[in-house]
């Protein structure tokens, strides 16, 4: 098991292999499980670990039931990241404010709001918000040149952005 993976686990993440509903009324059977994402991501994030003053931006601070986990899980394994930016639509994000974590709320697929963001260069983006293909397309065309040299830009679950489903 990687350590980003033991740290997702930690942090409730459902980036991780295995996750828990904090809801105990939510039957055992329907509870989601862990994505598997960590260990892939280790592969190539482990480079950035000791960098030096990281910037790292988290489109969406995650549902509702672990909402704030993966950004506590991005401070853990980025020990020389002070500021961690994580974009979110909901007021209840700003809850999730620390020494290090920064939430910043607005929507994805306002351009203005995306333009502010991209006004900082970041060494390491993680798109995880609304898994639109409309919104992760701008945010992509929007934010990639914002990316370091060397840096990394994860889109995820495009899986679940298949078919007319996505369309809201």
């Amino acid at each position: 098991m990687s350590i980003l993976d033991q740290l997702g686990i930690k942090h409730n993440t459902d980036k991780a292999s295995r996750t828990r509903v904090r809801d105990l009324s939510i039957d055992v059977d329907k509870r989601p499980p862990g994505h598997n994402f960590l260990v892939r991501y280790e592969h190539f994030l482990q480079s950035l670990t000791h960098k030096a003053d990281l910037k790292m931006l988290e489109l969406g601070a995650g549902p509702d039931w672990n909402i704030g986990a993966s950004a506590q899980m991005w401070a853990d394994y980025f020990p020389n990241c002070k500021e961690i930016h994580i974009a979110e639509i909901r007021p209840a994000g700003l809850e999730i404010r620390t020494d290090r974590i920064h939430p910043r709320i607005g929507d994805i697929s306002d351009p203005h709001f995306l333009d502010e963001l991209g006004e900082t260069q970041w060494d390491f983006i993680l798109d995880d918000c609304s898994h639109r293909w409309d919104h992760q397309i701008i945010a992509l065309a929007t934010l990639v040149s914002s990316v370091n040299h060397g840096g990394i830009y994860i889109l995820e679950d495009i899986q679940t952005s298949f078919g007319d489903l996505r369309k809201r």
